[in-house]
């Protein structure tokens, strides 16, 4: 997010709302709980190393919480006019409320370092970093909601550590030119 707040799952659930997992922002590098794992919409819709490109629908697991990155139409937690994201389900469970699109500006595929917005398919918002923070049990975690409104400072993200796969090779063992120039390292 703008303000450097990292995607996180704290492990606890809203005290309202859906009672599912939290989701917040939190400022600290290097949480296993702030790692998340891009794959595709449906099984096998995104395979390893094959670039995200501008409206593909992805879907973010969290494995240390095990669960999708969510969101539906209840409100979110102190921003009342905005929607709750949220952790929901299980690896064996995901649903449509899991989905999101990827928007890129001014490229072509989502690379380290680059930012996006994230639209939750079914509801249209946009997820967002709000500069408000919750207070205990995630005492000085930002709250993440979804915005309808886009073109918003706090709804760029861009993935800064992890582990990125290169392109996978072709039947024949070539490695597309094209891929291969945009795999991110």
């Amino acid at each position: 997010a703008p303000n450097g707040a990292r995607l996180h799952s704290p492990g606890v659930s809203y005290g309202g709302g859906s009672g599912q997992q939290a989701v917040t922002g939190l400022m600290t590098p290097g949480e296993a709980a702030g790692y998340w794992t891009v794959v595709g919409a449906t099984d096998g819709g995104c395979p390893r190393g094959a670039p995200v490109r501008d409206q593909d629908e992805v879907r973010l697991f969290n494995a240390k919480a095990d669960h999708w990155l969510h969101s539906h139409s209840i409100p979110a937690p102190m921003t009342q006019s905005a929607l709750e994201v949220s952790g929901h389900g299980s690896r064996a469970e995901s649903d449509g409320g899991d989905v999101w699109v990827v928007e890129l500006v001014g490229v072509k595929e989502w690379k380290q370092k680059v930012g996006v917005r994230l639209k939750h398919k079914a509801t249209g918002a946009y997820m967002s970093c709000s500069t408000r923070k919750f207070s205990p049990p995630v005492g000085g975690q930002f709250e993440i909601y979804g915005k309808r409104v886009h073109r918003d400072a706090a709804q760029r993200w861009t993935v800064v550590e992890g582990v990125f796969f290169p392109p996978q090779e072709a039947e024949d063992g070539a490695v597309d030119e094209e891929e291969e120039k945009a795999a991110p390292r």
